[in-house]
């Protein structure tokens, strides 16, 4: 198409790998802190540690989290791997 510049340059590329990169660290720690608070609380709560079904909510709650912060990233690593290709000739 006349009048749109479809390549992409170096610092574009590293601008957004960059990015990315900042986002899958930044879930990364979003997940530790909520599985060592959640392991901290239990652990605090003696009466949390004598209910199953208490135990099982969180058991679940914290597998649907573990389970969306994963695909966030997945999406994130796919954007990752696709800069990864802009660099490889």
């Amino acid at each position: 198409m006349a009048g749109i510049d479809t390549s992409l340059d170096y610092t574009t590329l590293l601008s957004v790998f960059k990015d990315h990169v900042a986002v899958v660290n930044t879930l990364w720690g979003i997940f530790h802190i909520v599985a060592l608070a959640l392991l901290g609380f239990v652990y605090k709560e003696e009466h949390l540690r004598n209910s199953g079904l208490v135990l099982l909510g969180f058991t679940i709650g914290f597998l649907i989290f573990a389970f969306g912060n994963q695909q966030a990233m997945l999406r994130s690593e796919r954007v990752l791997a696709a800069v990864d290709q802009q660099f490889t000739p």
